[in-house]
């Protein structure tokens, strides 16, 4: 059996930290910085985003560029009034993960 290159990260874990690096900017991230910043291999890469186009969908865009693979995630939302109910419980739940690191 193969042995995991990060002892310490769950499946789980790796998921959320992707999903987080995705979210937080609308810039393309490719498979191979991914897997070094997670400290796992471009296959474990392709079965996270997997995972998080399962939920996201259309949002999750991918593509080549120069023989490399790249991740980004775009909002596929039309002009509404104002957010739901379901916005307003994401955004607080960004606040909350990004308060740790943002200044008073």
């Amino acid at each position: 059996m193969p042995v995991k290159r990060d002892q310490d990260a769950t499946t789980g874990t790796k998921l959320l930290r992707l999903f987080q690096r995705l979210m937080l900017d609308g810039r393309r991230h490719y498979q191979g910085d991914l897997a070094e910043w997670l400290n796992c291999s471009r296959q474990t890469i392709i079965r996270l985003t997997t995972e998080i186009e399962r939920v996201i969908g259309a949002s999750l865009e991918t593509g080549m560029d120069h023989h490399r693979r790249w991740y980004r995630m775009v909002p596929r939302t039309g002009f509404r009034l104002g957010p739901d109910l379901e916005e307003l419980r994401y955004l607080r739940i960004c606040r909350d993960m990004a308060a740790p690191y943002l200044p008073e």
